[in-house]
């Protein structure tokens, strides 16, 4: 049984614009010292090590099974070990206790340290998957000596970084997260191996005092693996890719990351669901959900980071985050209200780019990780395939741009035309309307129960299972409501205010509609437009128990740039309130 959760500190102390690096040769590690890393001068090539799409990094046939190898050596550490893979996937939620020394604030509430719903929600993230990272090199470094001629797999190793998995563009689970055993070429020869990638099994029987089995995730306390699109409550259960597939599919995450990285130009908005707009970290919500389904492990904040995909999406997540950063360097964190806080942020506070990313340190300083100084990626050592070489600001925003319209662009009839544009031409702008669905509502409107917005343009089945099939069905969004329980039956719950969008511009085209005539698109939505309110665990929750969503149908005109190195600029959003009809 696991009695202590003990834990590591942090030094990623590069400065931005250092170039590749690797860490200091392996030694025995203990809880007291910082892992620190070291620039090596036989790896200045000028560039920095790149964090690789999964379906091209999984042909290497060096820093493939390097990663193998080195994720099932930090999966197989002890439990107790501070550099586990257990411990470091339980610094995001469960099992709510200090990591590396740090105490809990007095007064905060009784969760993790992962920030979701605030503005510092992809700064907090980039330092944890840093470090996750980091120990992997360190276990990779360990497994390159062991091969016969290992020149090139000890070079191969100092540059390994983590691969991120773009499901907006392949909206489907990687075949290879699927297959319980892989084949690689091991250091001592072709290896049939467990898959790190496909579950994470806990080591031991989780500690009842730790992972309680009577709270509202209290199952997970039963299960001895991670599992994924599982709809049932079985400790047995074995993950279902097809489960997961079909709600990837069905998920709109091209259409709705397009929307954040196109529309989204200040870091509040895009950043996070605790300000009105399009988020990436409602895509990221959506992406959590149709990979655990009702019942597994991603659907749940407490227990998601325990999944192998969880880092795989936080990557992408992050990558994400370095495109827009491109796009927009000269916007950032911005002060907000911080209105539920976490482990060590009391409610209510105003958070900002100096508040501290714990339980982070920075090696040089000692001081914790902040917003501000885990800004660049280049601080810690990595890049992402679209922001390699040496260019201009003007350049890489060109090429950015470019890979965002090539890898994310929507297909309909507006984007076509513009897809089709000849590049460099200086043809006028293309103007043309864009609708969406703008919601918000409280986390705990279902009583503190992880919930979803299914929205419909047509006629919904009365058998909640066919919801997410239907053709009506156009989109969802997921609340994830931070653990909280009332202190007595009649103390209410936090108002926790999210916001999401939905696009709507692909289901009005599947019915023929002229997005370009307003009356007409307002009479159909009046008439159409439905949404349905269901608990994670299936159950349908009547619209009157949720009494804080509003929604609005919002219309924009757009200004279409021919060429493919520039984006839409949008006008002002009209507001449409008579489109929301009856919700049957």
């Amino acid at each position: 049984m696991i009695t202590r959760f003990c834990a590591i500190a942090l030094a990623l102390n590069l400065c931005h614009g250092t170039n590749a690096l690797s860490l200091a040769p392996t030694e025995k590690l203990d809880a007291s010292r910082y892992i620190v890393r070291r620039q090596n001068p036989s790896l200045q090539s000028g560039s920095l090590p790149v964090r690789r799409n999964i379906l091209e990094f999984q042909n290497d046939r060096v820093s493939w099974p390097l990663f193998i190898q080195a994720l099932k050596r930090l999966q197989a550490k002890e439990e107790s070990d501070p550099y586990s893979y257990f411990q470091l996937a339980g610094i995001h939620g469960r099992p709510y206790i200090g990591w590396n020394g740090d105490s809990k604030i007095l007064g905060t509430n009784d969760l993790g340290y992962c920030v979701h719903n605030t503005v510092l929600f992809l700064p907090w993230h980039r330092p944890y998957m840093s470090m996750i990272e980091q120990l992997l090199v360190i276990e990779a470094q360990e497994v390159a000596k062991l091969y016969p001629d290992n020149t090139i797999y000890l070079e191969a190793a100092a540059r390994l970084r983590f691969p991120y998995w773009d499901w907006a563009a392949n909206p489907a689970l990687p075949d290879i997260v699927n297959q319980p055993q892989i084949q690689i070429e091991s250091w001592n020869g072709t290896q049939l191996v467990d898959n790190p990638l496909y579950e994470y099994k806990f080591q031991s029987p989780l500690d009842r005092d730790l992972f309680p089995s009577n709270s509202s995730d209290g199952w997970f306390a039963f299960y001895r693996h991670t599992v994924r699109g599982v709809n049932t409550r079985n400790p047995e259960e074995v993950s279902h890719p097809d489960v997961v597939n079909t709600s990837l599919q069905r998920g709109n995450l091209r259409a709705n990351t397009w929307r954040a990285l196109a529309r989204s130009t200040t870091f509040n908005i895009f950043s996070s669901t605790s300000t009105p707009g399009s988020s990436i970290e409602a895509v990221h919500n959506t992406v959590h959900s149709a990979i655990g389904a009702r019942y597994g492990h991603m659907s749940y904040l407490s227990y998601a980071a325990y999944d192998p995909l969880f880092w795989l999406h936080h990557a992408n997540i992050d990558r994400l985050f370095a495109l827009w950063q491109v796009l927009h360097p000269e916007s950032f964190v911005q002060p907000e209200e911080d209105v539920f806080g976490n482990f060590i942020t009391l409610p209510h506070t105003i958070v900002d780019v100096n508040t501290s990313l714990r339980p982070f340190r920075e090696e040089r300083s000692g001081e914790w990780w902040t917003s501000n100084s885990a800004r660049y990626i280049d601080t810690f050592s990595y890049t992402y395939p679209e922001l390699q070489g040496n260019r201009t600001s003007d350049q890489l925003k060109a090429n950015v741009t470019a890979a965002i319209n090539r890898l994310y662009q929507p297909t309909n009839s507006a984007r076509k035309r513009f897809i089709r544009s000849s590049p460099g031409s200086t043809a006028a702008f293309l103007p043309t309307r864009e609708w969406s669905l703008s919601v918000s509502v409280s986390k705990f409107d279902a009583g503190g129960a992880n919930f979803r917005i299914l929205v419909f343009l047509g006629q919904v089945p009365a058998d909640p299972e066919e919801w997410e099939l239907s053709e009506a069905f156009i989109g969802s969004i997921s609340i994830f409501p931070p653990p909280y329980v009332p202190i007595t039956a009649f103390d209410p719950f936090p108002e926790v205010i999210t916001h999401s969008e939905v696009d709507l511009d692909e289901g009005l085209e599947r019915y023929g509609m002229n997005v370009e005539d307003s009356s007409s698109v307002v009479e159909f939505l009046k008439e159409e437009l439905q949404w349905r309110i269901q608990k994670t665990d299936g159950e349908v929750i009547p619209p009157e128990n949720i009494p804080s969503l509003l929604m609005e149908v919002e219309e924009e005109t757009v200004s279409w740039p021919t060429d493919v190195t520039e984006l839409p600029s949008y006008g002002a959003k009209t507001s449409h309130p008579d489109a929301i009809g009856s919700m049957m």
